[in-house]
């Protein structure tokens, strides 16, 4: 109970969290030896993703984008075919009409 009314407290006599001398001076070497390990893997890490992302690059297909491709001209090609014989029905009703 007294330990927690130490935390409590809003003077400054004791504003450290009752922490083991031990544990404290291991704190340090816990934190450089991660950051070590970190700064060893990381290129590996990032060289093993970028050998995925190149390995998936060879087997990709591009037959749907032919497909699609094809489905545009020939709705191109209709689509012109459509406008040239709407112009050619609006000349002829301007020929009909007298006003060519």
């Amino acid at each position: 109970m007294n330990r927690f009314r130490r935390l409590i407290r809003s003077d400054a006599s004791c504003n450290r969290l009752p922490i083991p001398p031990g544990i404290r001076r291991a704190y340090p070497l816990l934190k450089s030896a991660l950051l070590s390990a970190i700064r060893t893997m990381a290129p590996t890490l990032f060289v093993l993703s970028i050998a995925g992302v190149a390995h998936a690059q060879g087997t990709m297909d591009f037959s749907g984008a032919t497909t699609l491709m094809t489905t545009f001209k020939t709705f191109a090609i209709y689509a012109g075919a459509v406008i040239c014989f709407g112009g050619l029905i609006f000349a002829g009703i301007r020929m009909m009409s007298g006003r060519f």
